[in-house]
């Protein structure tokens, strides 16, 4: 019985033993399970921990973009106030170019304005200068008219003396024989005598006459003289409106005529062709001489091709003998 009752206290306690050890095992597994999760918590803290410090850190990160923002933000603003400046300015130049657009567009107006008024200017120039040297033509035209005319005085003065010295002639023929008539001829001396008044009368009529045309030839050279002045004038005139800086021949290389030398050109290609002399070539015939040929025998072989004028020893060729005459004619005219 004994036994019996211990066998039942040990299953008794056994049966204690095993509820304390399921109880062990359960709050084992449940500690087990609270360590789990305290784990987990744990693990879930640690990663919310490395959160906290990754936001930290990207709160920092965050602080100092921020920052540099805000430093860029403000370089912008002052970015934007040196760009609204310079716009400004360019504004202040763009209407300072426009006002100076403005005023060089009035001024190209007034230059426009002021070169249509020069144009017209030169075109009533170019007017006057064509009526000047219509003019200056017809003064020519009447110029050559009046040497036509006073080369006919100087013919028909010419004539008169003639006539006036074969008149004095004759009165003196008469007046010789006056003597002998009278002697011989006493019936005949008052008829003689007559023909001597009527003489006498002839030749004062003719005087006259001369008197008369010296009168005219003398106011034909005063008109010459003045029609000499307009001419000079008008060309003097014509040479300062068209080509102001046209030099004149000078009078000394003109021979020294009263009109000038008209052929003063021919003279030059006359000279032109005696400078080259030394190709022993004739500037007239083209002849070619050996070079050994004397330079008198040369120089008298051109001369024998030329006319020399008396009064300046100026030099035409005698193939234009019309030149020569002309010269000639102009030192007459003196």
């Amino acid at each position: 019985v004994s036994c019996q009752g211990e066998m039942k206290k040990i299953e008794l306690q056994n049966k204690n033993l095993l509820k304390e050890k399921e109880e062990l095992q359960a709050s084992c597994a449940g500690l087990q399970k609270q360590n789990s999760d305290l784990q987990e918590e744990l693990k879930n803290t640690q990663e919310l921990q490395n959160n906290l410090e990754s936001l930290r850190s990207n709160t920092e990160n965050l602080e100092l973009e921020l920052n540099s923002l805000k430093k860029e933000k403000q370089h912008l603003k002052e970015l934007d106030d040196c760009r609204k400046a310079e716009l400004h300015e360019l504004k202040a130049q763009i209407q300072n170019v426009i006002s100076d657009k403005e005023q060089l567009d009035t001024r190209l107006k007034t230059a426009l304005d002021h070169m249509d008024q020069l144009q017209s200017q030169v075109l009533s120039y170019e007017k006057e200068v064509e009526n000047l040297s219509l003019m200056d033509r017809d003064k020519a035209e009447e110029l050559e008219h009046l040497k036509e005319e006073n080369q006919q005085l100087r013919m028909n003065r010419s004539q008169q003396k003639e006539q006036n010295k074969e008149l004095e002639h004759c009165m003196e023929n008469l007046k010789g024989s006056e003597a002998k008539l009278s002697l011989c001829l006493s019936p005949c001396l008052q008829d003689e005598q007559q023909q001597n008044s009527n003489l006498i009368k002839e030749l004062e009529e003719q005087k006259g006459l001369v008197r008369v045309l010296q009168a005219r030839k003398n106011e034909a050279d005063e008109e010459n003289q003045k029609l000499r002045k307009q001419n000079d004038n008008l060309l003097r005139h014509l040479s300062q409106a068209s080509s102001p800086a046209q030099t004149s021949i000078p009078a000394s290389e003109l021979g020294g005529l009263l009109f000038g030398n008209p052929y003063y050109a021919a003279g030059a290609n006359l000279g032109a062709g005696t400078a080259d002399a030394s190709l022993r070539k004739c500037p007239m015939c083209n002849e070619v001489f050996p070079e050994d040929i004397e330079t008198s025998q040369y120089e008298a072989h051109v001369h024998s091709h030329l006319l020399e004028c008396p009064f300046c020893s100026e030099t035409f060729e005698k193939s234009n003998k019309q030149v020569f005459d002309d010269h000639m004619f102009c030192h007459d005219l003196e």
